[in-house]
Order: C-alpha cells, then structure tokens, then sequence
C-alpha cells in the first residue's frame, strides 16, 4: 500500500455558538451548523491517517485559540515534533462577549521522524503569519456514516444508504431499521436487502403510500459450497475460519501459530480500535488467515478466498443452536471479493455438514415480519410515572395498526425490563433521562458500571469516569479484564459525547482518560500478537497455566483447597 508524506487535518472542533443570550437567543450556546468530533475521535482519526504514513512525513494541522493545546497534546502523543505555529490572520471573526474579536487559526506544521525540506524555489517565501479575509465558511464533508442506532433524524439528506435492510426481522435491532426506512428525511433513499426480506418492505413501503423502483444485483465473483471437506493442514493464506466464541478463537489462533501461520482475529468483545488493526493486518498480508466469530457478517469486508467454519452451532443469548441459512449466507458471502479472487469457496471440516450448507445456500425462507419499537414519544403519552410503569403499561398496550398486524410485531421489552430490575433506582430518574440510560450500549463488560452511573445520579451525584486501574494483560482471563474495561471507557464516552447526557458527567481531564484507554488497546494488541502470551491462562490463585481449554477460574488444586472460591467464571 502507498505510504503518504503530507498530511494535511482540518478537523470540526467541537464548540458551539456564542454569543449574549439577550443579544442572541436563538444561537447562543446551540450546535453549530456541522457536525463536530470529540477530542478522542479527531487523535483516533490522526493516528489512522499517520500509521498508513511514511516513518518521515509532514502533519498540518489547522486549531483554533480554544483548542490549541490539546493538539499539540494530540500531535506529541502521536510522535510528532513541532516546526512551526503559523497563523492565519482571516481579518474578521467571531466577536466573544466584551472582550476581543477571535480573527485568527492556527496551522501548526508538524513532523514525524526527520524534518523534509521545502522546494528549493519555495525556501524562505512562506510566512510563518499570513493573511486572508474569510469569504465563506469551510466546507465539511457532507457524507456522515453511522451504524443503525445513531441515525440522525433532524438532518436532511440528499441521499441516504439504509444497508443490511434484512434486519428488520431481528428481535433485538430491527426496530432500528423499521424506523429508519419510515422516517429517515432524504430525496433519495437506497434500502439494500435479500431476496427473503423484498416481499415484507415492499409491503411495507406499499402500506405507507411510498414510491419507489426495484434494481436487482447479481454477485460478480461465483460463489459455491465445496463438494469437499477443508484440510486444516493444508490451509492457504487468505482464509477466514468461523468459529462462535471468544475462547474458541483463542485456541484456532493458537493452533494455527502452531503451525506456523501469523493470524488475525475478531469477536464481539474485542474493542473497535482493535478490530481495525486485526482487520488492516489481515487485508496488507501481514497475517495469513483470520479466525473470527459471526461479527465478521456484517460491516466486516475481508478480501478472502475462503470462509471455512470450524463450528456450526452458537449461543444466542437464549439458547445454544445451529446457525440458520441466513446467517450461513451472510457469513459464507464474505468468501470471494470481485477484483481480488476469481472464486469463492465455502468449507466445512465435516463431511456430514457439507449437505446442511448446501441445503442452506439453496434455500429461500421469506422474512415474515418487523417489529415496531417503542420511543420517548410513545413513553411521554403513557399515563405513568416511572420507566418501569411506562414500559410495563406499554407491555399490556396493542400499538399496531389492523392493516399491520400480519406483518409487524409489537417489541420485546423483556431486555428492558430486565435491565430495570437490575438497577431499580432507575425508577427515581426523569423517565426522559432513565430511557436515554436503557439505550445506552449496555453489555456484560459494562454492565455494573452502568449500575454505578444510575444509583449515582439518582442520588444527584455527577457521572465519574470508571476506575483507571492497572491492568496487565498476561493471559485470557486478564485479555477479558481489559476489553470489559474499555467497554466501561466506551460507555462513558457515550455520555460525554451526548449533548444531553453530558451535563451529568463531571471529568478532570478526558486526556487522561484517552491516555488510559490508548494504553490498554496497546497491551490488548500486544497480547494478541504474542504467541507466547494469547496461548495461556493462568489459574487466578497459583498462577500456573492451566491453558486455553479450561474454563474455569481456579486449577484443580487450589478448587479444592478452597471450596470458598466461586468454580466457575461465567464471563469466561
């Protein structure tokens, strides 16, 4: 891949418009009119951009007075040295309340390793302070990606890209998509579905008086179900093996090292930082196969050859079961990349399965239906008080319309529900402000901090950041310590990041915290590519290995020394 010299970063700092109330009562202390980036996100991108670099390059990076050094802070971080704090005197500007006119930018001129010279011709020409009066306002980008759950609904589009539509029928998200196809504001929308989910939207965009037109896309590189079992022996470079646990992936890394082979992998818990790297070692050869759980069929784009499952049956979260033809499909489509392969093979390492995904790739099963979700609009007309009694009360309510019924579902709220008793002084919260809560990315890594954050306000005490402990990650059980830390550091980055959960937080420093979270995907990332390392685990009392294969806490010995101890680990 080409390696770039100059990089030149304008990012949207997050500010808002200022202003006298009085003066200005419709825009002071408002949004500005583009989307901004927090602090963490702007080194996050920094960093992407200045690893795909050249080891001797030059960063341009345009601040302003308000910001000026935490990007020098971002840029130190980062490994780079300063030149130069060029000004950009823009002759106007924005007028702060009784003080003075802020009319300038800074473009601080950075280098990483080695300083590159200017052009012979150009030597001594450029100013370190230039001027230039502001005609119009930089442009932003105005193309905004984002997963299902942070649609925004207030922005117009003029065209928006609704992808994996066929996952209107899941249980747990497909309200997300439901509403998206109803109420996203664009001229143009593109929903992207299967053949099984057509039937269903169309309905459903008939139902609603949509017009619209149907293009149907037929997949450039073949792809098939090999009439052969996959020798894991023989197995080539470019190859994507699906298994359906954390410590599944663990121990196919291992057995695959044993063999010789540098592997990448993925699963859910895996911070997203993490999965990049894994995905872009993967991808630039740098490893030769990856094993990865199903959060490889979605938002995933891997260029191999080959997708071989190992496992055919997963848990759920309900119950443990073999996978279906449309996770067979999404999974399976991952094989075969139009420009890369000439083909894409499907495997099995039993014979007896290679009929079951035969079967399932043949198949076609219609989605037969969506769920409506409940919303703040709907909570704020149910007649109760708390959270609990507004989604109880919603619970026993028949929401769908006649016309819908054969092909719409009410939601689920028991996750909901479940949640609430797990922290029921949720109850004592703004029913507005405990439902942005419910809706926070909640999971198993986060769960008793999230609990901390609810007992908390409701004894009106600010939100901290989670405790910034010392982790050394040595073996599995200390990998699952780290990633559930930076699910609590993700958690709360949703809080400072939301414009109406950030007046509850109270923070020192959020350098501090991107400091500490940078560290932890550092050892994350080092313990996976260590082999020595990502191959063990230690019995959290004596400390020997007891290897990737034991599931529980404790070796056999110090169990049975102790029976105080708790046997098993169920995050493990």
């Amino acid at each position: 891949m080409e390696k770039y010299q100059l990089i030149l970063a304008d990012p949207a700092w997050r500010q808002e418009k200022g202003g006298s109330k009085k003066v200005r009562p419709n825009s002071s202390g408002t949004e500005l009119d583009y989307v901004t980036i927090p602090l963490n996100e702007i080194e996050n991108i920094l960093k992407q951009v200045s690893d795909m670099s050249e080891e001797n390059h030059i960063c341009f990076l345009w601040t302003i007075e308000k910001y000026l050094r935490e990007a020098e802070d971002i840029a130190g971080r980062l490994e780079y040295k300063l030149h130069s704090r060029m000004v950009w005197n823009k002759v106007t500007g924005i007028p702060a309340a009784f003080t003075i006119r802020f009319g300038h930018e800074y473009l601080l001129y950075l280098y990483h390793g080695k300083l590159l010279p200017v052009a012979k011709n150009e030597r001594g020409k450029i100013h370190s302070v230039f001027t230039e009066q502001v005609k119009q306002h930089s442009r932003k980008p105005n193309i905004t990606a984002c997963t299902i759950e942070t649609t925004d609904y207030d922005k117009h589009y003029d065209v928006a890209i609704i992808d994996e539509c066929f996952m209107i029928s899941d249980k747990q998200r497909g309200k997300n998509w439901l509403k998206a196809i109803l109420n996203i504001k664009a001229d143009k929308v593109h929903l992207i579905l299967n053949r099984e989910s057509e039937e269903l939207i169309s309905n459903i965009l008939n139902i609603t008086n949509r017009k619209y037109t149907k293009k149907y896309y037929e997949r450039l590189v073949p792809l098939s179900v090999s009439d052969t079992v996959f020798e894991i022996s023989k197995a080539s470079n470019r190859t994507l093996f699906i298994v359906f646990s954390r410590m599944s992936v663990l121990r196919q890394k291992h057995l695959f090292e044993k063999r010789g082979k540098k592997v990448s992998v993925l699963y859910g818990n895996l911070p997203p930082e993490i999965k990049k790297t894994q995905i872009e070692k993967f991808i630039n050869g740098e490893t030769d196969v990856c094993v990865s759980t199903d959060v490889v069929g979605m938002g995933v784009n891997l260029p191999c050859d080959n997708v071989v499952f190992l496992e055919i049956n997963k848990f759920d979260g309900i119950q443990e079961r073999k996978i279906n033809s449309t996770e067979i499909k999404q999974i399976g489509g991952r094989a075969g990349r139009y420009g890369l392969s000439k083909e894409g093979k499907v495997f099995t390492v039993h014979k007896h399965e290679i009929q079951f995904f035969k079967n399932s790739f043949n198949s076609f099963k219609k989605t037969d239906g969506c769920f409506l979700g409940l919303n703040e609009d709907t909570l704020n007309q149910i007649p109760v008080d708390t959270i609990g009694q507004k989604i109880n009360f919603f619970s026993m309510l028949d929401p769908i319309p006649h016309n819908l019924k054969n092909i719409m579902k009410k939601e689920n709220v028991e996750a909901y529900k479940n949640n609430i008793s797990f922290a029921y002084n949720i109850n004592k919260l703004d029913f507005r402000l405990a439902w942005r809560l419910l809706n926070l990315p909640i999971d198993k890594g986060n769960r008793y901090y999230w609990l901390e954050i609810i007992n908390n306000l409701s004894k009106n005490i600010k939100v901290s950041p989670p405790n910034l402990m010392e982790i050394n990650v040595a073996d599995s059980y200390s990998l699952m310590i780290a990633e559930n830390k930076i699910s609590e550091l993700d958690l709360f980055y949703n809080f400072y990041n939301s414009t109406y959960l950030s007046d509850f937080i109270e923070v020192d420093s959020i350098k501090t915290i991107s400091d500490y979270k940078e560290v932890i995907i550092g050892k994350i990332t080092a313990f996976l590519f260590n082999k020595e390392l990502s191959n063990v685990k230690f019995c959290s009392n004596c400390k020997i290995n007891v290897g990737l294969e034991w599931v529980h806490k404790l070796c056999d010995d110090c169990f049975h020394e102790n029976r105080n101890y708790r046997s098993y680990d169920y995050n493990d």
